[in-house]
């Protein structure tokens, strides 16, 4: 409280040497700021949450008003945030309820477009041959959102986008947080048994792919949840989702001598880690999850236990792909917010200058 220009941010003073123009800046501030009188109300309103965990006005609004273009933000981890699902709840509370299924289905369609960007530098990696967006053969129709292919093993993964909603997240009831765990995102376990069966049954020829042959001789099959909500990486995930593919399973058997290995849940984030080790050290992906569904079979361990546990998890690496990403992202947002051009140059993994 002794600096208050660190505290306090001014909007006008903020960027004045920016590119930006003075109502994008006002914009900008205006979506993620209330004053102490807002957020008064935000608080004695009805909201079927716990009210010890709401903390919904905070990561809705993370700056407050405290004087004309002054604000003060409590929480640089909500603020940051941001970065990672803000825009789609921005855009989300623009759109009268009605009609924010518009939002939640293009979100959808652009996490699957960037999961599959995401995976196409595996393909061919350690025998491992990627086959994006599969449809069955006969009727043209969706199967796996992604189907890995490597020697007698194939690895079928749906990706999830949706997230959990606030009275879940917030509730502290179990019942209500399960019942929206397996309604969510439970129907991936759902979807990855059918097809599975639908590919090996338990009886008579399998559905064919549509420009894939899948390996007659396969031995394994490895289910892969891909998700983005950053609940869905608190522990125990894995372990309650597998429990939902293993019932679903029940319902759907395959053919004798294939084994169904246990369902690997991986949000989005960890996902990236991963990919970006396979760029920078040649890590056999496929193999680490193989290896995990070897050593823990009911899925009780956090996925993020066995990442930091590779030894390649402790260096400091740098995928090219990533970082051509990284400079072009950063030349553009100095090119917006500077009129002079400063380029933001990475100290290591994860650092900005």
């Amino acid at each position: 409280m002794n600096k208050p220009e660190i505290f306090l941010t001014n909007r006008q003073t903020l960027l004045q040497d920016s590119n930006l123009t003075k109502a994008q800046i006002d914009s900008f501030f205006d979506i993620l700021s209330m004053s102490f009188d807002e957020l008064r109300l935000e608080m004695q309103k009805e909201r079927p949450v716990d009210e010890r965990l709401d903390i919904v006005p905070f990561k809705a609004k993370p700056f407050f008003v405290t004087s004309l273009d002054n604000y003060a933000c409590l929480d640089l981890g909500l603020l940051s945030e941001k970065l990672h699902n803000g825009p789609y709840f921005v855009l989300s509370n623009k759109f009268p309820e009605k009609e924010r299924w518009k939002v939640f289905n293009a979100w959808g369609f652009i996490f699957e477009f960037y999961v599959g960007w995401l995976l196409e530098s595996l393909n061919g990696r350690h025998s491992s041959v990627l086959y994006s967006d599969t449809c069955w053969e006969d009727d043209n129709r969706r199967a796996f959102d992604a189907l890995f292919v490597k020697k007698r093993m194939v690895v079928a993964m749906e990706f999830k986008g949706g997230f959990l909603a606030q009275n879940v997240r917030y509730s502290n009831d179990l019942a209500t947080f399960m019942n929206a765990l397996q309604t969510r995102i439970g129907t991936g376990c759902h979807q990855l048994a059918r097809d599975i069966t639908a590919l090996f049954p338990e009886r008579g020829a399998g559905r064919k792919l549509k420009d894939l042959a899948v390996p007659s001789n396969t031995l394994f099959v490895l289910p892969v949840l891909v998700v983005q909500d950053l609940m869905l990486r608190t522990p125990f995930i894995n372990y309650f989702l597998n429990q939902q593919f293993q019932l679903e399973r029940a319902t759907f058997p395959v053919r004798h001598g294939i084994e169904v290995l246990p369902l690997t849940v991986v949000q989005i984030t960890d996902l990236e880690n991963l990919v970006e080790m396979a760029e920078a050290f040649d890590l056999d992906v496929m193999n680490f999850f193989h290896r995990r569904c070897q050593e823990d079979k009911e899925m009780l361990g956090d996925i993020q236990d066995f990442i930091s546990a590779i030894p390649e998890a402790k260096q400091e690496r740098l995928s090219a792909r990533f970082q051509e990403i990284f400079e072009k992202s950063s030349d553009e947002m100095c090119a917006m917010l500077f009129r002079e051009g400063r380029v933001f140059k990475p100290l290591s993994s994860g650092c900005v200058d």
